[in-house]
């Protein structure tokens, strides 16, 4: 997990979820997907956004809150 820290704290697109092992990424497109890094797998996108993340951020005791924004289009999510 030192790599995935590193990730988290070099690129705002990215956070990670300590706890839960969920690691949230904004795309380019708009998109912002949570992952369960302990199976690999796709918990849940997020849509709305129309322009690429600027930012992420995954927040709760069970990082069930999701926060994302988009500079482009000046809106959080």
């Amino acid at each position: 997990t030192p790599l995935l820290f590193l990730a988290v704290q070099s690129m705002p697109r990215v956070d990670f979820h300590p706890s839960t092992q969920r690691l949230a990424i904004g795309r380019v497109d708009g998109i912002i997907v949570v992952w369960d890094v302990n199976t690999g797998t796709v918990i849940y996108q997020l849509l709305g956004l129309r322009q690429p993340v600027s930012a992420v951020c995954i927040t709760g005791d069970q990082g069930e809150r999701v926060t994302a924004y988009a500079a482009g289009e000046g809106r959080m999510m």
